[in-house]
């Protein structure tokens, strides 16, 4: 077991001593009553797109489950979607005109692995070994768009 030295720490060891995660700064769990790095960190490009404001959270997918939001943004705009991954997704977008699509997730390593599956459709899979109240989310960003547009945006939990 690696211990990380955390300032504000108790005890004689110089460890920050804990009984659960929440004793702990964001980065770090509670293991065997010490504070730990986590293997994995929040990037910050997900965040970055979260704090546009996502129209839509999809969250709580059973096996197969699927669901739809339509949206209209305007020249050089962008809508954001944000999906609480549990499994592998399958995400497909149209629009009435071409328009970029980016896909950030919330915590790494490792990365995702991205698959177009079809045309407009793309499967994301994988994740680190989430831990405590952490759980893996990826903002998908339409836009920004060329021009006027309205499309739909469909999330399939694929298991």
């Amino acid at each position: 077991v690696s211990v990380v030295f955390v300032s504000g720490c108790t005890g004689d060891t110089g460890y920050k001593s804990c009984s659960k995660d929440s004793d702990c700064p964001k980065e770090m769990i509670c293991s065997n009553g010490y504070c730990q790095l986590k293997s994995y960190h929040e990037k910050p490009e997900h965040q970055n797109e979260i704090d546009k404001g996502p129209k839509t959270a999809f969250s709580g997918f059973q096996s197969g489950d699927s669901r739809t939001d339509t949206f209209s943004i305007k020249t050089g705009e962008e809508v954001v979607y944000s999906v609480e991954m549990a499994s592998t997704y399958e995400v497909f977008v149209q629009a009435t005109s071409s328009v970029p699509i980016n896909y950030q997730q919330k915590y790494g390593p490792p990365q995702l692995e991205y698959v177009n599956t079809e045309d407009g459709k793309t499967r994301f899979s994988g994740e680190p070994e989430m831990v405590g109240v952490d759980v893996q989310e990826v903002a998908v960003t339409i836009g920004p768009a060329p021009e006027d547009l309205t499309g739909l945006i469909n999330v399939t939990r694929i298991d």
